[in-house]
C-alpha cells in the first residue's frame, strides 16, 4: 500500500515538472539538430549542384558569379591559381554585394540627380543672363564716359577763354574802382546801382550752385549716372571757381555781399524770462552757464546774435525770431508756421540770443522749444545713434568747441582782441564779419594748447582736431568762447578755423 502512495507521488513531481514546459523546452535539442542537418543537407546539395555545372558556372562566370547558389562555393568553382580558395570566395562575396548597393544606391539617388541638374541647368542660365546683363551695363558705362569725357573737353574749350574774360573783367572792374572813386560824388547813384546788380546777379548764380550740388548728390547716388555726374561736377567747378573770384572782389572792393551770406537767426529777446529750478525767474540774456533750468536741463552755451534781418514774432507772450523751431502737436514746425504766433510789425532791439541745453529743449510759458544746435525728435535720434552719444550731454562734452577767453584776434583794422572782448558787429580780418559770440561751459570739455606762428593758443574739445600740427592736452580753463561769421570761418594766426556752427555740422550724417 505504502508502493502505491510513493508512486503516485512520485507521478505527481513529475508530470508537475513537465507541466510548465515550452515545446522548445522538450524537443529544442531535435530542432536544431534537424536545422544542422537539414542545412547540411541543402550545402552539400548546392554543392554538389555547384560541382555538377561547374564547367558551365566557370563558362559564364560574370552572370553566375553572383547567384547565392554559387557564391558560397566561388573559390571551389573558379579560384584563380595562387589565390586561396577561402580569400577568393570573400573577395567575390565583397564584390557582389558592391555591385548590388552600387545599383541599388543609383536608382535610389535618380530623383536627387535629376532634380540637382535640373538646378545646375537653371542656375547655368540664370548665369549666362546675368553675364549678358553685365556687358549690356559695361557698354552702358562705356557710351557715358565717352559722352562726359566729350562734354568735359568741350567745356573745358569754352571755359579757357572764359577765364581769361574773366581775368580781364577783374582787370578792368579795378581799374574802374579808381575812377569811381575819383568821382564818387558825382557817380555815387550808378555807384550803388552797380552794388545792387552785382549782388543780385551773384545770388543768383549762388542759387544755381546749390541747385547744381543737390542734382549732382543724387547723380552720383546713383553708379548708371556717374558719368552725367562726373560731367556736372566739372561744369560746378568750372562755374564755382570764377564765381568765388567775383564774390571775392565784390565783398573786397564793391563791398556788396550775396543774400545767403548769413544764416537764419533762431533766438529769443533779450527780456525773455525763463525759469529755473528753485523756482526763479531769469531774463535770458542773464542767464549763465551751468544754470539748471526748471526741467533739470542744464545750461551749456549761451549765444548772442544780431537781431538783423530777423523778423519777429510773439507766440504765448514770447518774443522769438521767425525761423525757431517750436513743438506743436506732436511734430517740430518754424514759430513762423505755428497758428498762434503774431508777426511783430516793428522790433528795434539790437541783439537776440539764444542757449543750448543737456537735453535740447528751451521750456518757456509751458512752450517747447528747441535749443541753437536745432537737434530735435527722430533728428535727435539719429544723430545720437550715429555718433554714438548715449544723451544731449554728450553733445557738449563731445562735440562742443571753443577757444580760451584770452585767445588774441585780429580786427580787420590790424587792431587784437581777446576772443572773450569780441562784440557782434565786429570785423575781422579779411573783412569777416561776427554776427554771434558765444560763451559755453569748458568744464568736462577736453583741452589742448597748440603753437601758432609762435604763440600758443588753448581750445576746447574738438576744436583741435582740425589742426594738424604739435598739440598738447591741458586743463586750466572752464569757460570757453566762440565766434560766429557771416563767412562761417576766421583766421588765428593766418591759421583758418571753422566757425561755432561747425562743431555740431560737421559731424551731421544725415
Amino acid at each position: 500500500m505504502n508502493d502505491i502512495v510513493n508512486d503516485d507521488a512520485g507521478l505527481k513531481h513529475i508530470q508537475k515538472m513537465y507541466k510548465g514546459l515550452t515545446y522548445f523546452d522538450q524537443y529544442g535539442g531535435s530542432i536544431i539538430l534537424f536545422v544542422i542537418i537539414t542545412i547540411i543537407v541543402i550545402l552539400i546539395c548546392a554543392y554538389c549542384f555547384v560541382m555538377i555545372h561547374a564547367s558551365e558556372i566557370r563558362a559564364d562566370w560574370q552572370n553566375n558569379k553572383c547567384k547565392p547558389l554559387v557564391m558560397p562555393f566561388a573559390g571551389l568553382v573558379n579560384a584563380p591559381s595562387g589565390t586561396s580558395m577561402f580569400d577568393y570566395t570573400a573577395d567575390n562575396f565583397n564584390q557582389c554585394l558592391y555591385n548590388i548597393q552600387t545599383t541599388i544606391a543609383g536608382e535610389a539617388l535618380e530623383p536627387i540627380t535629376f532634380v540637382t541638374n535640373a538646378l545646375a541647368s537653371v542656375i547655368k542660365a540664370i548665369e549666362n543672363q546675368l553675364n549678358s546683363i553685365r556687358a549690356m551695363f559695361g557698354k552702358i558705362r562705356t557710351f557715358f564716359k565717352t559722352i562726359s569725357q566729350e562734354i568735359m573737353g568741350r567745356i573745358m574749350n569754352v571755359m579757357i577763354p572764359l577765364q581769361k574774360i574773366i581775368i580781364s573783367l577783374k582787370d578792368f572792374l579795378s581799374k574802374a574802382q579808381g575812377v569811381m572813386t575819383t568821382g564818387m560824388f558825382t557817380a555815387m547813384g550808378s555807384y550803388y546801382a552797380l552794388q545792387a546788380l552785382m549782388g543780385a546777379i551773384a545770388e543768383f548764380i549762388i542759387l544755381i550752385l546749390i541747385a547744381m550740388a543737390i542734382v549732382i548728390a543724387a547723380l552720383w547716388a546713383v553708379p548708371l549716372t556717374w558719368g552725367a555726374a562726373g560731367a556736372m561736377t566739372a561744369v560746378f567747378l568750372a562755374i564755382s571757381v570764377p564765381m568765388a573770384i567775383i564774390v571775392t572782389f565784390m565783398a573786397d572792393v564793391l563791398k556788396v555781399k550775396p543774400g545767403v551770406s548769413i544764416p537764419k537767426i533762431k533766438c529769443f529777446d533779450k527780456n525773455t524770462k525763463l525759469m529755473l529750478k528753485n523756482k526763479s525767474l531769469v531774463k535770458i540774456k542773464d542767464i549763465r552757464i551751468g544754470d539748471i533750468l526748471l526741467n533739470d536741463s542744464v545750461v551749456t552755451s549761451v549765444i548772442k546774435v544780431t537781431s538783423k534781418e530777423s523778423i519777429m514774432y510773439k507766440l504765448n507772450e514770447v518774443l522769438v525770431s521767425d525761423s525757431h523751431i517750436v513743438f506743436f502737436k506732436d511734430k517740430w514746425i518754424k514759430v513762423a508756421q505755428h497758428p498762434n504766433a503774431i508777426k511783430l510789425p516793428y522790433y528795434d532791439e539790437k541783439y537776440l540770443y539764444c542757449l543750448n541745453t543737456t537735453d535740447k529743449n528751451i521750456i518757456i510759458n509751458d512752450t517747447i522749444f528747441a535749443d541753437w544746435d536745432d537737434l530735435y525728435g527722430d533728428g535727435l535720434t539719429t544723430f545720437l545713434s550715429k555718433n554714438k552719444l548715449k544723451s544731449g550731454n554728450e553733445i557738449h562734452t563731445q562735440l562742443d568747441c571753443g577757444f580760451a577767453p584770452n585767445t588774441k584776434v585780429r580786427l580787420d583794422n590790424g587792431e587784437y582782441k581777446n576772443m572773450n572782448e569780441i562784440d557782434v558787429g565786429d570785423v575781422l580780418e579779411n573783412n569777416i564779419v561776427v554776427y554771434g559770440v558765444v560763451k559755453m561751459d569748458g568744464t568736462n570739455l577736453q583741452e589742448f594748447t597748440i603753437i601758432l606762428e609762435g604763440s600758443e593758443i588753448q581750445m576746447g574739445s574738438n576744436t583741435a582736431f582740425h589742426f594738424n600740427g604739435k598739440r598738447e592736452m591741458t586743463k586750466v580753463h572752464k569757460e570757453f568762447y566762440h565766434l560766429l561769421t557771416n563767412s562761417t570761418f576766421f583766421y588765428l594766426r593766418n591759421h583758418k578755423f571753422d566757425d561755432y556752427n561747425s562743431c555740431i555740422d560737421s559731424t551731421l550724417e544725415y
